[in-house]
């Protein structure tokens, strides 16, 4: 059995321009994000494991609830795009990652009628495949992911976020008749 531990640090900076009536107030938004990912795999001491990063859109929509100057916003997100990852062995083996949509809860705090600080909690539903040799074999896994960022609104209608968020997941993959262990970080 081999096993391989697969780290993916992902991303983070996150900017969202949000979209709401109200968006300073309690209420509906709706956002467009970017998020940079970069994946670096690792499998003990071997360094034929490729490593990558991309760009990724994500679609979301929460709802935020306020008292006082503290909030609540809880959200849903759908993230378009995955990364493939080949071996720098000279093989065609290679593993693809594919982040897909996450809940989340953003609990901050309006300093003052412009900017805001807030910490992140939800889950993060992605997908990991892993082909050796032609054999091509995948995994789904949900792992916690935690945040914290900062937000200027704009105008009342519109926002800007950044953002940095942590997720880890564990896949359990066969491969050419190997059984593959995966942790990933985002």
């Amino acid at each position: 059995m081999n096993i391989i531990k697969k780290t993916l640090i992902t991303s983070a900076l996150v900017s969202s321009i949000a979209y709401n009536p109200a968006f300073a107030k309690q209420g509906h938004s709706v956002s467009i994000e970017g998020s940079h990912i970069d994946v670096d795999q690792e499998f003990g001491n071997a360094t034929y494991l490729g490593s990558d990063d991309d760009i990724f859109i994500t679609l979301g929509y929460g709802y935020k609830f306020e008292y006082n100057k503290f909030f609540i916003k809880p959200s849903v997100f759908y993230t378009i795009g995955d990364i493939d990852i080949k071996d720098t062995d000279g093989t065609n083996d290679k593993s693809n990652f594919d982040p897909t949509f996450s809940v989340e809860g953003d609990f901050g705090y309006d300093i003052d009628n412009k900017f805001g600080i807030f910490a992140t909690l939800g889950l993060m539903h992605t997908e990991y495949e892993r082909e050796v040799s032609g054999v091509k074999d995948d995994a789904s896994s949900v792992g916690l992911l935690i945040g914290a960022g900062i937000k200027y609104d704009i105008v009342e209608q519109a926002s800007l976020s950044i953002k940095y968020q942590y997720a880890q997941f564990d896949y359990d993959v066969e491969s050419n008749s190997n059984d593959y262990e995966v942790d990933t970080n985002t």
